[in-house]
């Protein structure tokens, strides 16, 4: 503090002189730390829990948002309760509105025009639930495939004729959690039928049944097949197995989201796969909200990834051989976990095939959803990180890069905090936003405070982070009749403008 009453005049207009030139000479930086641009506002993930939803509660949610100075949310249409795997609350008052029909859109409608009266940023997940990419109108054939196979035994020499039988894979689903099975009313992964009728051949091989395979013991029998799945060959001496190599779905579908709204995750290493599937979405957006776009209805949210890891696509052939110059066939049994050519170079398959996987993730799920966004004219927003790719390379796909961090017991977890933030300052990205205070059910049973928060926030300041996205703000249909509200189940912080702390935790935000 300056004691001018302390001062001479002469003394006064000297310190007030310094004061004007520091100012007119102050950091930039420090300005903007000052007075943080409307871009710097904290947004939250606004969860729509199943049917449960009023455009009265919309626009509640909507105005205690710009009260208290946020700057946007992030939409995304979930199943009634998330535990994680959706379940069924019941006496919705909206009943009717699922995931992309038509009674949604007007709800969203009515929440972009409300999102552009009150100057707030508002985009919405690219599917139903916030995992991963896909929908009802995916079929198995455009969804993400794996390897599978069948295994006959033959000893030669002699004549091997005889139907090779297709794979059974396991009918369930591969994903990560079980769903509420609507027709069963139990939780467990869903069968998809198409993971046993869904067959398409790569390749037949014989190789010998037991040990290494040596790269001249490897039988390409794959034009001896039979449109039927009949075989013949003769066989040299020694103990054969013929693998029969196909693809089918992996039967992952969209978490967690309403029974009626679930699908297949699309297959994001297909160029075909991913441009049907944005065409399918940006065409419903320009349907339904097209005059919104820019005017309330600003980008398209895909969140953190976990969908698992495929291990085929229609082209994968043709990518790998374009990709790592050599035909991947010969190596097919390393995905039956056999050892070919000896260790060192079925290591070398493995990280090869890999490294392309990646890359199609890079070249194809991240090159076409932004194209095909850009073209409606909306942003991409994107969590890249815990997915099969290197951030570094996809991370200027991005309009908006977001990172995430968690309220572990109070304490700051990084999460992919560091990765993300480095990927974005090598390639020069400033605005950095992160999933933010996102917590486990010990964590957050309503007894978190803005004091105990705090310094979990200020940690992710330092490391990097310039706009926190709340996680979560979930959609409270009634208002502020009931308290503590509406949640999203057991995971997340509760900042919901039905806390006890709201109308203080306005501070919070303004800090």
């Amino acid at each position: 503090m300056i004691l001018f009453h302390a001062m001479k005049p002469r003394k006064i207009r000297w310190v007030l002189a310094l004061s004007v030139a520091a100012s007119l000479h102050a950091d930039p930086l420090e300005k903007v730390f000052d007075s943080p641009p409307a871009a710097a506002r904290p947004w939250v993930y606004w969860f729509w829990m199943g049917s449960t939803i009023t455009s009265n509660g919309i626009t509640g949610d909507l105005q205690a948002l710009h009260d208290a100075g946020f700057g946007g949310s992030v939409m995304c249409s979930m199943a009634d309760i998330c535990t994680p795997w959706p379940a069924p609350i019941g006496n919705e008052p909206t009943p009717d509105s699922v995931t992309f029909n038509n009674q949604w859109w007007q709800l969203v409608r009515h929440a972009a025009q409300e999102s552009h009266r009150l100057g707030l940023a508002f985009g919405i997940g690219n599917c139903a639930g916030y995992e991963t990419c896909g929908g009802p109108w995916i079929t198995p054939e455009y969804s993400m495939q794996e390897v599978v196979w069948s295994a006959t035994k033959f000893s030669g020499p002699g004549k091997f004729s005889g139907a090779l039988p297709r794979p059974e894979p396991d009918i369930h689903a591969q994903q990560s959690f079980p769903v509420y099975i609507g027709n069963t009313g139990k939780l467990a992964k869903p069968e998809v039928p198409a993971r046993r009728t869904y067959f398409r051949d790569i390749a037949v091989l014989a190789v010998p049944a037991e040990g290494e395979i040596a790269t001249n013991q490897i039988f390409d029998l794959s034009d001896k097949l039979s449109p039927e799945g009949k075989l013949a060959w003769d066989a040299p001496p020694g103990d054969w197995v013929v693998y029969r190599f196909g693809h089918t779905t992996m039967g992952s579908m969209l978490q967690p989201c309403q029974w009626q709204a679930i699908g297949l995750q699309a297959d994001m290493i297909s160029r075909e796969a991913m441009a049907f599937n944005m065409d399918h979405v940006t065409g419903d957006i320009q349907k339904h909200a097209g005059d919104l776009i820019g005017k309330g209805l600003d980008f398209v949210w895909f969140d953190s990834y976990e969908a698992g890891t495929p291990t085929w696509t229609p082209k994968m052939r043709e990518e790998f051989q374009a990709r790592r110059g050599y035909d991947l066939v010969k190596f097919l049994p390393v995905l039956a976990k056999r050892t070919v050519g000896g260790k060192a170079e079925t290591k070398k398959f493995n990280a090869d095939f890999k490294r392309t996987v990646d890359d199609l993730y890079r070249d194809v799920y991240f090159s076409v959803v932004r194209q095909r966004l850009h073209a409606a004219g909306l942003k991409f927003c994107n969590e890249p990180y815990w997915g099969p790719w290197s951030i570094p390379e996809v991370i200027t796909n991005l309009d908006d890069v977001v990172a995430e961090f968690w309220a572990d017991d109070g304490k700051y977890k990084r999460a992919a905090v560091p990765a993300v933030v480095s990927a974005a300052r090598e390639h020069g990205i400033n605005l950095i936003s992160a999933e933010a205070f996102t917590a486990r059910p010990k964590d957050s049973q309503w007894d978190e405070t803005p004091a105990k928060l705090k310094p979990v926030g200020d940690a992710a300041f330092c490391d990097g982070v310039n706009r926190f996205i709340l996680h979560r703000y979930i959609h409270q249909p009634y208002g502020d009749k009931y308290k503590p509200g509406f949640s999203m189940g057991q995971w997340g912080t509760h900042f919901d403008h039905t806390q006890t702390w709201w109308d203080p935790f306005k501070a919070t935000v303004k800090y």
